[in-house]
C-alpha cells in the first residue's frame, strides 16, 4: 500500500518539496494538458446527458401522471364529499367513512361494473403502463353503456369505484355479481379485464391470480 512505512515511498516523500518549489503551469499544448481537457469535456459531456435523459424521463413521467385523462380521473383531487377524512382522529369518523363506501360497493349497474374491473386490473400490478390506460380509454369511448355521459361523470365514477377498492377490495370484487347479473354482462367484463392486463403484451403473477379470480367470482 501507500504507507509512510513502505520504502518505495520514501523518495516520494522526499521529492515532494523540490517538486512543489519549482511547479510551473504546462503550455496549453502539452498533450496531458490536452488529455487532461480531453477528459474534462468528456464527463461534462457524459453529465449532461444524463441530466437531458433523466430531464425528458421526468417529464415522461409527470405528463403521463397528470396528463392522462384516466390516471387523472382515478389520482386528482377527489371532491370533499368523497375524500377520505384520514386526518379525522375521531374513530366514529373514520367508520362511518368506511361504512359508506362499503354499502355502496353493490350499488350502480354494469357501467360501474366495467369501471371498477377496469381499476383494479390497471393498479395491481403497481405499475402504470401507458398502454393499459390507452386500452381502458378505447373500452370507455366505445362501449355503448358510456354513450352519452359527460366525462365529469365518467370520471366522478371511476373515483367512487376506486375509493371503493381502496376501502374493501375483497367486498368491492364479490359484489361484481350484483352489478354484472347477466352471463353476458359477465363475460365482457372478464373480456375486458384480460385486454387490460394483456394491453402491455406481459401478463405477470399478480395479473394472472386477479384475472383467476376475478373468473371465479363471476362463474363463466
Amino acid at each position: 500500500g501507500f504507507s509512510d512505512r513502505n520504502p518505495l515511498v520514501a523518495p516520494v516523500e522526499q521529492l515532494a518539496p523540490l517538486v512543489k518549489e519549482n511547479r510551473k503551469p504546462v503550455s496549453e499544448d502539452n498533450p496531458f494538458k490536452v488529455a487532461e481537457k480531453s477528459v474534462s469535456r468528456s464527463v461534462e459531456a457524459m453529465l449532461d446527458s444524463y441530466r437531458d435523459v433523466r430531464d425528458a424521463a421526468m417529464e415522461l413521467t409527470f405528463n403521463f401522471l397528470y396528463a392522462n385523462p384516466l390516471t387523472e380521473a382515478v389520482f386528482s383531487a377527489i371532491p370533499d364529499e368523497a375524500v377520505v377524512p384520514e386526518e379525522s382522529d375521531d374513530e366514529a369518523v373514520r367508520a362511518a367513512d368506511r361504512k359508506r363506501w362499503m354499502d355502496a360497493a353493490d350499488r350502480g349497474g354494469v357501467a360501474e361494473g366495467i369501471i371498477r374491473v377496469i381499476v383494479v386490473m390497471a393498479g395491481v400490478d403497481d405499475i402504470m403502463d401507458e398502454r393499459e390506460f390507452d386500452a381502458a380509454r378505447e373500452i370507455v369511448r366505445t362501449n355503448p353503456r358510456f354513450e352519452g355521459m359527460e366525462t365529469k361523470q365518467i370520471r366522478q365514477m371511476v373515483r367512487q369505484q376506486a375509493r371503493i377498492l381502496q376501502t374493501d377490495e375483497a367486498r368491492a370484487l364479490d359484489t361484481l355479481t350484483t352489478l354484472l347479473p347477466e352471463k353476458e354482462e359477465r363475460m365482457e367484463a372478464i373480456e375486458i379485464a384480460n385486454r387490460i392486463a394483456n394491453a402491455d403484451l406481459k401478463l405477470v403473477d399478480s395479473e394472472k391470480a386477479l384475472l383467476d379470480k376475478i373468473h371465479g367470482l363471476l362463474g363463466v
